[in-house]
């Protein structure tokens, strides 16, 4: 099967199955709704993004390979699953996990960072390690350390290129592995999450926010 066939069948595949688990979902929700209609509508938002990570999880655990090679060719997968009768719209994007791990231990260079200042003329690399072993005790682990040394690094050198870099600075160990964003509406209630999983689908880390 071309590898275009292959990206319709997963995402249709994905698309029927989810649409069914999650009509099925609202259609409980309606039925014993007891807390505030906002509320309850960040809730749906929230078990739509959990349901929608765990169909991705089980797609990578089964079809790996294939996934893979679309990647390869295509760079990523993405699609949209609108529930306009039930007022839910769901986004999702899923792509390589290629960015670079800016944990460096001292005394020793981290040359992939070096590197990627470098090619992107992004000036005081030196400064950068310097203000993430003031912050760092250990060693960064969530999207919000990352950008509080971002931010006190702009501050400090009021060097504004970082920006060029930023989504490609992350600080998980470069393996194998996946980064699915989704975004989900409900009514008014809006939320975005970011996943990163492992070929097997489990997830190494997540972070989620609220509009």
């Amino acid at each position: 099967m071309h590898k275009k066939g292959i990206v319709l069948f997963i995402t249709l595949f994905f698309i029927v199955a989810f649409s069914i688990l999650i009509i099925k979902n609202l259609d409980d929700t309606d039925k014993y709704i007891q807390q505030s209609e906002y509320q309850s509508n960040i809730n749906q938002v929230l078990i739509s993004i959990k349901n929608t990570q765990e169909q991705f999880s089980n797609l990578l655990s089964k079809h790996t390979n294939k996934i893979k090679d679309i990647l390869e060719e295509e760079g990523s997968i993405s699609g949209k699953i609108p529930l306009s009768q039930k007022e839910l719209n769901i986004t999702f994007n899923i792509k390589d996990y290629d960015k670079v791990d800016v944990n460096t231990p001292k005394g020793k260079e981290n040359k992939a960072l070096r590197d990627l200042f470098n090619e992107n003329g992004v000036y005081d690399y030196d400064y950068f390690v310097d203000i993430y072993h003031q912050k760092v005790v250990d060693k960064i682990n969530n999207n919000k350390q990352l950008l509080d040394i971002i931010n006190n690094f702009i501050i400090k050198t009021n060097n504004y290129q970082i920006k060029r870099i930023e989504n490609q600075l992350g600080f998980l160990v470069l393996e194998e592995l996946y980064e699915l964003d989704i975004e989900a509406t409900y009514y008014e209630a809006k939320a975005k999450a970011s996943y990163v999983l492992d070929t097997k689908g489990e997830v190494k880390y997540f972070d989620i926010s609220f509009n």
